[in-house]
């Protein structure tokens, strides 16, 4: 979702790596502003491990729009919680 999630006005690329034992990705951005505001001042890993769901902010709603109609991508809000409780297993 890289795709997505990106900041095109930025230069870096995105990278992704791969390994025996995991897949990494980074993607140039970062938190946008209403997604900060949502997490209340929390940290964003103790955000993401507390499992909570429904925090929402679109970068390129037109892309998500894109990936959500081909059905790549949901708009539940739970991505950084899906990713957290995957690893954690």
């Amino acid at each position: 979702m890289a795709v997505v999630h990106r900041d095109y006005e930025r230069n870096e690329p995105t990278e992704l790596t791969i390994t025996t034992n995991a897949v990494s990705l980074r993607s140039p951005g970062g938190l946008l502003p209403d997604v900060a505001v949502q997490m209340q001042g929390q940290a964003l890993e103790d955000f993401i491990k507390s499992n909570r769901r429904g925090v929402k902010g679109y970068r390129n709603p037109v892309l998500s729009d894109l990936m959500y109609g081909g059905g790549q991508m949901d708009r539940s809000g739970s991505g950084l919680s899906d990713m957290w409780t995957t690893d954690a297993q």
